[in-house]
């Protein structure tokens, strides 16, 4: 599914294994990113979500380098 796709759906939300679908990542590096801090997700009860706004955000703009 496609970010524009989902978005034409209405969804806001997403779980790190769709993200991992749409970006072509692992689901482990994923949540590697949200554990670092370079993706930022909310937990609603034990579920974590990744905002749409964010999810445009890490493919377009990538992921911060680490020196």
């Amino acid at each position: 599914m496609s970010l524009e796709m989902a978005r034409t759906q209405g969804r806001q939300l997403f779980r790190p294994v769709e993200v991992a679908q749409m970006s072509g990542l692992s689901r482990a590096f994923i949540y590697r990113l949200i554990e670092k801090g370079a993706l930022k997700s909310v937990r609603i009860g034990s579920a974590v979500r990744i905002s749409a706004d964010e999810v445009t955000r890490l493919l377009t703009e990538g992921i911060p380098a680490q020196d």
